[in-house]
């Protein structure tokens, strides 16, 4: 089953200058079928949610409160990172939250399939999931520490 969704409605020409420039690079990095797709899912975020997740600062700093979507946006940008061939890990508190990290993770890589991404398509394990980009997202509990692994 595909998800039949209309053209892209959002306007994402209010994004700022930093989350449009992002958004153009990524529109001149992905194929055209690749595009679409996130396009249409980038369609599924809250404006706020749109700029943590296009915003890609060497550093961010991130006033909220609780239940906004923060966990959802940042799986998400390990997401379009992985997408484009990158390693992300991500460390949680502990070994729960990094496993529910990893499933969001794995959610939004079932949309973008859904909305016709081959790049999103993955294999997952326990600890990883890894895009047929070749991109790899880790999702290790802070006990571990996180030594040794490379990446975003």
């Amino acid at each position: 089953m595909t998800l039949q969704l209309e053209a892209p409605t959002a306007n994402f020409k209010v994004l700022s200058p930093p989350a449009m420039a992002t958004f153009e690079a990524l529109q001149r990095a992905l194929p055209p079928e690749e595009f679409t797709a996130v396009e249409l899912w980038l369609e599924t975020f809250y404006h706020f949610q749109l700029e943590w997740l296009l915003s890609w600062s060497r550093f961010e700093l991130v006033l909220k409160s609780r239940q906004i979507g923060c966990s959802h946006t940042y799986a998400a940008a390990a997401v379009l990172w992985g997408m484009l061939g990158e390693t992300t890990s991500i460390i949680s508190v502990g070994e729960r939250e990094a496993i529910e990290m990893l499933d969001k993770v794995h959610r939004h890589c079932l949309v973008l399939s859904e909305l016709g991404s081959n790049w999103a398509k993955h294999t997952a394990t326990n600890t990883k999931i890894t895009l047929q980009s070749g991109g790899r997202i880790l999702a290790l509990p802070a006990t571990s520490g996180g030594r040794s692994y490379s990446g975003n």
